[in-house]
């Protein structure tokens, strides 16, 4: 369920799996076979690399058999745990331009090579922890975390028809969380995932309390909810749910980047061009 900064597996694969849970969950509930109503939060965190806990990635290298004092666990310390950073001021790089050195409290270094697979092996760790809590939380609440998904030679959402007439041997999973990096989508019915209860909160908000166990913070202000089946401008992941939704993200996107640039041009060799 993790994409992003891993080999062959980018922002498209996690966009095409939740297009095609919503192509998938629409043509159901038009033909009446799924009554369920599905959903999908985006769960953004606040300065992901530079807010992260450091004291239980170092426990998490040890885990996977790295050794804590050995050359590779000194250098990676050295990156994001002494080094010190001064903040430009000025016009040129003199002593009068630059800020008093400073090094930050916690987290990883921003344009560190280092950071993203650093995060990534943090972050799956809190995954993991907010997901239980979050089962654990459904299932005081009578609920279920997740889409149903099955799998053969195709894959297709399972409904309580096929469940009961199809026979064939396939591959169940319930598609419960999606990340790209710092961004996560949360799927499931909307009533274990948005709505809160006597039993409990909604699934999102216990899955915002675990990872603030660990040390991050969501953005409220940035949480985005989808219904799948629906026409939306909602961005999940990176990207617009549908296509064309993304494409045009992509051209308001290339515009502001244009106007930002075109002034830096002027009277240049390039103005013309």
């Amino acid at each position: 369920s993790s994409f992003g900064f891993r080999r062959g597996l980018g922002t498209d694969d996690a966009l095409f799996m939740i297009r095609r849970l919503d192509e998938e969950i629409g043509a159901w509930q038009s033909f009446g076979w799924n009554t369920v109503v599905y959903e999908a939060g985006l769960m953004d965190l606040k300065k992901a690399y530079p807010t992260a806990n450091e004291e239980p990635f170092w426990y998490l290298l040890q885990h996977h058999g790295i050794d804590p004092r050995g050359p590779f666990t000194n250098a990676l310390r050295g990156f994001h745990c002494y080094r010190e950073y001064q903040i430009k001021t000025g016009p040129d790089l003199s002593a009068a331009s630059l800020s008093a050195p400073y090094k930050p409290v916690r987290g990883f270094g921003e344009g560190d090579g280092t950071s993203p697979w650093a995060w990534n092996i943090l972050y799956n760790a809190v995954v993991r922890f907010a997901s239980l809590k979050r089962k654990e939380n459904a299932q005081r609440r009578g609920l279920v975390c997740g889409i149903p998904w099955r799998w053969q030679d195709r894959m297709n959402l399972e409904s309580s028809w096929t469940r009961k007439n199809d026979d064939r041997q396939c591959h169940r999973a319930l598609v419960e969380t999606t990340i790209f990096a710092d961004d996560t989508t949360l799927h499931g019915d909307r009533q274990e995932l948005h709505v809160s209860d006597a039993l409990g909160p909604s699934g999102m908000d216990c899955f915002a309390s675990a990872v603030a166990q660990w040390g991050s913070e969501e953005h409220a202000g940035k949480r985005e909810l989808h219904t799948y089946g629906t026409e939306t401008d909602t961005c999940l992941v990176g990207g617009g749910i549908s296509p064309q939704q993304a494409v045009r993200r992509n051209i308001i996107r290339g515009q502001k980047c244009w106007s930002k640039i075109r002034p830096a041009l002027k009277n240049t060799k390039w103005s013309h061009k």
